[in-house]
């Protein structure tokens, strides 16, 4: 009885060992395919110029789905931003359905978080944004045969350093440690998006005039969305600023 106990608990621990392995040496088969459908998908998605140093990928840190780690990845600015770093972050993970990642129907992505980053928002005399890097024309990038699928429920911001300039009025703001974190069902026409918001300190400038010095910023809201017709309303929130509570109403 003894020896059948030893025997089974030896292949048990067999078979544990064996996946584990199994999980551990998979990802350097896929690293080379899955960082050229980043960079490509990436840079195909978004009129700026997009790249990162690293990729790391792991069958464990999100099981059962997998994650893919965009290291040191920046976005930078083209024609009249051209210099312009919209974005630096030392690592960006993307949660993927790990099954998506043995099909041939591209890869679902259900989780976006973007840690330890430096965003630079610049606003021209004209109204023009560098973050406007989306193409105006949807048919030039097709998302039926796109080999990076959307299928967002979870989206973060963690650890942010915000700079706001529009160079009409001097509007300028400055965000410092900004955390963000939305959840919902990105993929449908309407949803309920339960969002948290968190900065250590917020100072706001207009024609020169400091009108915000030093704020703490907290929130937790649900937004009511409308995502096909961009339309946002407040429903349960609580704001505190400085310690003083504020409620939010009305939609954008």
């Amino acid at each position: 009885m003894k020896r059948r106990t030893k025997k089974t608990a030896a292949v048990v621990l067999s078979v544990i060992l064996l996946l584990v392995l199994t999980f551990a040496v998979l990802p350097f088969f896929f690293k080379d395919k899955v960082m050229d459908i980043a960079r490509r998908e990436l840079n195909k998605r978004l009129t700026a110029e997009v790249d990162f140093k690293d990729l790391k990928i792991s069958f464990i840190r999100n099981f059962p789905d997998a994650s893919v780690s965009l290291k040191d990845l920046y976005i930078v600015g083209k024609d009249d931003f051209e210099g312009d770093t919209l974005l630096m972050s030392k690592d960006v993970n993307l949660v993927i359905n790990l099954k998506s990642l043995f099909g041939d129907t591209g890869y679902e992505v259900k989780k976006v978080l973007i840690n330890d980053s430096k965003v630079y928002a610049h606003v021209l005399k004209d109204g023009t944004a560098n973050w406007e890097i989306f193409p105006e024309d949807t048919t030039e990038v097709d998302t039926a045969a796109s080999d990076l699928k959307f299928k967002l429920q979870d989206f973060s911001f963690n650890r942010a350093d915000v700079r706001y300039l529009s160079d009409s009025g001097s509007v300028a703001a400055k965000l410092d440690n900004l955390n963000l974190n939305v959840k919902g069902d990105f993929t449908a026409d309407s949803t309920l998006l339960a969002t948290s918001l968190t900065v250590d300190t917020l100072n706001f400038w207009n024609g020169g005039v400091h009108y915000a010095n030093n704020l703490v910023v907290k929130l937790t809201a649900d937004i009511n969305a409308r995502l096909s017709q961009n339309i946002y309303e407040f429903a349960n929130n609580e704001m505190i600023i400085n310690a003083v509570p504020v409620s939010l109403n009305g939609w954008v």
